[in-house]
C-alpha cells in the first residue's frame, strides 16, 4: 500500500471520517479548508494512493507560547519573551485505521513540515492541544510534557523532536 501525505484539497473524501470525537469530526468534514481560506491553519490528509477517502490528519498553525509555561529546565537559555511555536491544533485517525501506526506517520509528518518552515522563519518549539488524557499519553511518548497552567496544552523543543526522530532536511 503507497500513502500520501498532502494538503487538503476539495477532491479528498472526508464526509465519511469518523475517529470516534465528534469536534474532530466535525472539523475536517466542515471547518478545515475555511480555515485554510483564511490562512488560519493548513490540514494535511492521508490516503492510499489509489483512493480519496482520508484515513488520518493533521492541522498545523503558527502561535507562540509564554516562557513562564515552560518546564524550569529550559528558562536559563531562554529570553523572557513569547517564543515562537508551531501549533499542532488537531490529529485524527479513522476509526477503521486506528492502532495501525497512522498517528505516528502523521506526526511525523507534521514535525518534518515543521523543520521545513523552520527553515524560512523562527520556531523554537511545539506546542500540542491534546483533546483528553489518552491523547495526552499519546504524545508523552514523543517527549511532548504539559505545560504550567494547562495540563493537555503539551510543549517540546523542535530541536529535542528533530533530533529524536532524526528528521533531517535532505
Amino acid at each position: 500500500m503507497v500513502l500520501r501525505f498532502e494538503l487538503l484539497s476539495e477532491d479528498h473524501n472526508r464526509l465519511d471520517f469518523d475517529c470516534g470525537e465528534e469536534a474532530l469530526n466535525l472539523y475536517i468534514r466542515h471547518f478545515a479548508r475555511q480555515d485554510m481560506r483564511r490562512d488560519l491553519a493548513r490540514t494535511f490528509v492521508v490516503r492510499q494512493k489509489e483512493d480519496f477517502k482520508v484515513m488520518g490528519y493533521y492541522t498545523l498553525c503558527s502561535g507562540s507560547i509564554d516562557v513562564k509555561e515552560l518546564p524550569e529546565r529550559l528558562l536559563k537559555k531562554l529570553p523572557k519573551y513569547p517564543l515562537p511555536v508551531a501549533r499542532l491544533a488537531r490529529l485524527a485517525v479513522d476509526k477503521k485505521q486506528q492502532a495501525q501506526g497512522y498517528g505516528e506517520l502523521l506526526l511525523m509528518d507534521a514535525l518534518y513540515r515543521t523543520s521545513v518552515a523552520r527553515e524560512n522563519m523562527g520556531i523554537y518549539g511545539m506546542i500540542i492541544d491534546a483533546k483528553h488524557e489518552k491523547a495526552k499519553q499519546f504524545y508523552q511518548r514523543y517527549g511532548f510534557q504539559s505545560v504550567f497552567l494547562n495540563p493537555l496544552l503539551l510543549f517540546a523543543p523542535l530541536a529535542d523532536l528533530l533530533d529524536k526522530f532524526e528528521i533531517t532536511l535532505q
